[in-house]
């Protein structure tokens, strides 16, 4: 296209150019008693002449009036540009994880922009994640005091950080102030969902439950297991307060809705068994225990009136006969020689407890058994001590570990009692490296809620 507009116009600057130098015509000009006579081609080339000198003299005026605002504006322009090159560093640093260069961006930002929203946000990530909890409190606070976005980040900001600490007080504080501002943020509800289930306040948590789950702030898979662990944990405190129905029906509900997972089986066996329904106990145990056996399920299998009856070979007996479909599990087999050295039957006992020294990762409980076999067997204290000597130096028994402060429990409860996380607790050896505790993802971590710095899409644009 601009190439034909070139054709044009030289075509037609040749077509008058031709049609003068043919046909020059003639101009007289009258100024009083001046008389200026020449060719019409001559005049017309002057004119030209004359048009460009204005343009020039017009462009030297301007610029000589203009030219020091025109300069500033431009370099201006040039630092703005840099400006937000630096805000763009900041937050690719940020993203990757690097404090320190997102920190050195931050501050150049600032240099230009001021102390902005954004630019103060940023500083306050960056101190946030190089560890500098002071500073970044420092900004949250001094985003307060801002205009726009300023004051949602800073609320946002400090209710994080005393999440973070275990300030609830400070922290339902903030999240009330930030409610004010936008109460239809999800990170708000959120925020509360952790905070009811920090003071067990189980029903105000299942109730602001589906306004996360509506926000798209969680997985749907993540916000069931999360229902579910509040629905085990309502479930839990109406069994210590001797309320038999409701905690019954709570532990069938969150069974239904995630049936592979062992808590829920757990609960749902102790309640039955507290409320007299052993047989219903006993069945749900042994469903649990076929799809994967487990220490804690033990004491369900076996009917305590039966176990007195019939003594402990007749526990051994059922043991044997309940557990013949996972004969080879290691906790199945663990279970079966203790039994069968309370029966005071050695060679299976030996054979049994022999077999899981073969295995990886043996507990010390397995070679005490087999101390006090020897004991018992043969009254051979010399082979019974060099067991000994093996269990002081082996894995200690499984427990419920907390997969963020690392503390085990011998009970399941849907929040760790030392660092009070939501559905933390999975069964683990400890000192076991954290990739190979749990491996069944439902007994991990899956409800670690409310990362401490969401992104802030999920605060002011309401969805993330």
């Amino acid at each position: 296209m601009r190439l034909f507009k070139l054709l044009v116009f030289v075509a037609i600057v040749g077509g008058l150019t031709l049609v003068v130098v043919h046909d020059p015509g003639s101009a007289r000009f009258v100024w009083r008693s001046t008389v200026v006579e020449t060719t019409a081609a001559l005049a017309l080339a002057a004119a030209l002449a004359g048009g460009c000198v204005f343009v020039l003299l017009d462009r030297l005026v301007r610029f000589v009036l203009q030219g020091p605002a025109l300069w500033k504006a431009r370099r201006r322009s040039r630092r703005l540009e840099g400006a937000h090159a630096d805000e763009e560093k900041a937050l690719a640093a940020l993203a990757l994880g690097d404090a320190v260069h997102a920190g050195h961006a931050a501050l150049a930002a600032r240099r230009i922009w001021g102390s902005t929203p954004l630019v103060t946000w940023l500083q306050a990530r960056a101190a946030d994640m190089a560890g500098d909890q002071r500073v970044a409190q420092e900004e949250c606070r001094r985003l307060v005091q801002t205009s726009g976005a300023g004051p949602l980040l800073g609320h946002y900001g400090l209710a994080a950080h005393a999440l973070r600490r275990g300030d609830d007080s400070e922290a339902e504080r903030e999240v009330e102030s930030l409610a004010r501002l936008k109460p239809d943020a999800p990170w708000v509800a959120l925020a509360r969902l952790e905070l009811f289930t920090r003071r067990c306040r189980w029903a105000d948590a299942l109730r602001v439950l589906p306004l996360v789950t509506a926000g798209h702030l969680l997985p749907p898979n993540k916000a069931r297991a999360i229902q579910v662990m509040l629905i085990l944990a309502e479930a839990q405190e109406f069994h210590r307060q001797d309320a038999r129905e409701p905690a019954l029906a709570g532990a069938e509900q969150a069974l239904r809705l995630l049936p592979t997972f062992l808590p829920a089986a757990l609960t749902l066996a102790q309640t039955q068994r507290a409320s007299g329904y052993e047989r219903a106990a006993r069945r749900t145990a042994l469903r649990a225990w076929n799809h994967r056996p487990h220490p804690n399920l033990i004491v369900f299998l076996d009917d305590p009136a039966e176990r007195r009856e019939d003594g402990a070979l007749g526990t051994y007996r059922r043991l044997e006969k309940l557990m013949r479909e996972t004969a080879e599990d290691p906790v199945c087999r663990l279970a079966l020689a203790e039994a069968a050295l309370h029966a005071d039957l050695w060679g299976e006992a030996r054979r049994l407890l022999t077999g899981l020294t073969e295995r990886p990762r043996v507990t010390r409980h397995v070679y005490r058994l087999l101390a006090d076999l020897e004991r018992r067997e043969s009254r051979n204290d010399r082979a019974a001590a060099v067991w000994l000597e093996r269990a002081a130096t082996a894995w200690p028994e499984p427990r419920w570990l907390c997969t963020t402060c690392g503390q085990g429990h011998p009970t399941w409860q849907a929040t760790c009692p030392t660092c009070g996380t939501l559905g933390s607790l999975a069964w683990g050896i400890p000192g076991e490296a954290r990739s190979t505790q749990g491996a069944n993802t439902e007994e991990r971590g899956l409800l670690h809620v409310a990362s401490p710095w969401l992104a802030p899409e999920a605060l002011v644009g309401g969805s993330v």
